[in-house]
């Protein structure tokens, strides 16, 4: 399984869907804000799961690919 959470926050939501993806699946979290995403790697980190990449993806996509695979699940927040 593959998640892309768009939006991811505090990842919390990005959290829940690696913890349900594992053993083998891997979830992928962008944000808007590289510096809010700190948060969200605290909460990963915290958490010891290591099936989760988190991007700084600004507005407009100047970063390119964010996930080198097709994704069976799409979350976004806002």
């Amino acid at each position: 399984e593959r998640v892309l959470d768009v939006g991811c926050g505090l990842g919390t939501s990005t959290l829940e869907a690696a913890e349900r993806a594992a053993p083998s699946g891997r979830v992928v979290g962008v944000y808007l804000s590289a510096a809010k995403l700190q948060p969200a790697r605290q909460c990963i980190a915290a958490a010891g799961v290591d099936n989760v990449e988190l991007n700084f993806a600004p507005y407009g996509g100047q970063q390119g690919v964010v996930m080198d695979a097709t994704a069976w699940l799409v979350t976004a927040h806002r």
